[in-house]
Order: structure tokens, then sequence, then C-alpha cells
């Protein structure tokens, strides 16, 4: 079962993240406007996986320029030529450079067009609620039976000022 929670102020929607993890359901999403700060991302345990990636795939960029020039270099075209030695790395820097830059450019742009194509899975109410000035809490509720969930939501109503509350079964 999944509870959507619409909000007007970032307070209160950390008080529906709180109040969501006291009683033991999940938090799935929160959609924002604007970037959390990260005093706040540090309260609620939400990190953007995007940078992540980006020094991932970049570091993973710089180690496989670095293996290809050495493989090319000193193993499959051994070759001296102004008396360079076989095994030169920072000759290497610029190409490794620029593979850190190409590798983290494609993951985050593939990272960030897989998470444009999860918000597109919203309903369209949903979607047209998330503008400006609203933040939207999704909560997967997987314990309990249904009196639970209603005293969940009246509470949520009554601590939070949650604007509007969809519950999709």
């Amino acid at each position: 079962m999944n509870i959507t929670g619409v909000y007007e102020n970032e307070h209160y929607l950390m008080k529906g993240i709180e109040l969501t993890r006291q009683s033991k359901a999940e938090v799935k999403d929160v959609l924002t406007p604007f970037p959390i700060s990260s005093e706040r991302t540090r309260e609620t345990g939400f990190y953007d996986s995007i940078p992540a990636v980006g020094l991932i795939s970049g570091l993973l960029g710089i180690v496989t320029g670095m293996l290809f020039q050495i493989w090319v270099s000193v193993f499959a075209y051994p070759m001296q030529y102004g008396g360079k030695p076989f095994l030169s790395i920072l000759s290497y820097i610029p190409v490794m450079f620029e593979l850190a830059i190409l590798f983290s450019a494609i993951a985050m742009a593939t990272l960030f067009f897989v998470k444009l194509k999860q918000r597109k899975r919203l309903s369209r109410a949903q979607a047209e609620q998330i503008t400006v000035d609203r933040f939207v809490l999704k909560i997967e509720w997987t314990r309990g039976n249904e009196g639970e969930v209603v005293n969940f939501v009246e509470r949520l109503k009554k601590e939070t000022s949650v604007k509007d509350v969809v519950i999709q079964v």
C-alpha cells in the first residue's frame, strides 16, 4: 500500500519523514522542487546518487585510461622514440583526464534519465502538484491492517499539516 503526502513547507515534510520512521513504515521517495540542504539530507538519510556515480565512474575512467595506455605502450606496441621510456606515466595524464570526464558524463546523464523516467510514473495529479511550492513524501506501508493505515494517516494530518494524502492500494 502506497501513501503519498503533499506538503507546502519543507519543515512539515521533515516532520512527516520523522513520523514515518517512528511508525516503522518505509519512506519510498521524497520529491522536492529544489535540493534539500545537506543538514536536512543528513537528518532524512536521503542522498542523491548522481554525484557518487560521477565520482565512481570518473575513477573508473582514470583506471581504464591508465591500464589501456600501459597495455598499448608497454605490451602490445612497444616503441622507443625520442628517448621516452616505455612506461611514462606523466604522458598518460591528459588521456586519463579525458576518459574520467567522458565516463562521468555518460554515467551521470544515464542515471539522470533513468531517474527522470521513474518520475514519469507518477500520476498526473501528483505530477501537477510538484511545482515550485510543493513537497511530496511517498511512503510504502507493508505491515498491519487498514485500521493502522487510517490511524497513521490521521496522525500524519494532525501532526505534520499535510495538505493532501493519497492512498493507493
